[in-house]
């Protein structure tokens, strides 16, 4: 992945805490947070993900960012991957950790977890350095 790949969707989300840093405590999550001297733990592995299922994530979705902003992202199937573009910034490839929740290579914390009902996804949530935004599927 290019430097420039990486860094806007970090920009995004890692500026996002900076300006916001009220909101991002309240949106916290109970988990421990690396301290500056201490890495961010390594990924859990990748786990493979049926073509059923990966349909079932396909789609596009809204993401409320915490100063109130929408932005749009898509996940689609490229090559038998699944991948993720918010707004319009590159696409990504996601990783699957099992259970619904998926990884981008770029920063280890991120996890973006799908909230399936009834056997459709319904949205979920991304969290990141304990930050959580919701995710919608559009209609």
């Amino acid at each position: 992945m290019s430097t420039a790949h990486g860094f806007s969707l970090v920009a995004v989300v890692a500026a996002l805490v900076t300006l916001h840093p009220t909101t991002g405590r309240a949106q916290e999550q109970e988990q421990p947070k690396p301290t500056a001297s201490q890495p961010a733990p390594p990924p859990p592995p990748v786990v493979s993900i049926s073509a059923e299922d990966q349909r079932r994530i396909v789609g596009d979705y809204d993401m409320s960012l915490p100063d109130g902003q929408i932005m749009g992202v898509r996940v689609f199937v490229e090559e038998g991957q699944l991948m993720i573009a918010p707004g319009e910034q590159e696409k990504l490839p996601m990783r699957h950790y099992g259970n619904n929740v998926f990884g981008l290579d770029f920063d280890p914390t991120l996890r973006l977890t799908f909230d399936v009902a009834n056997g459709k996804v319904t949205g979920g949530r991304l969290v990141q350095r304990g930050m959580t935004m919701n995710v919608f599927r559009r209609p």
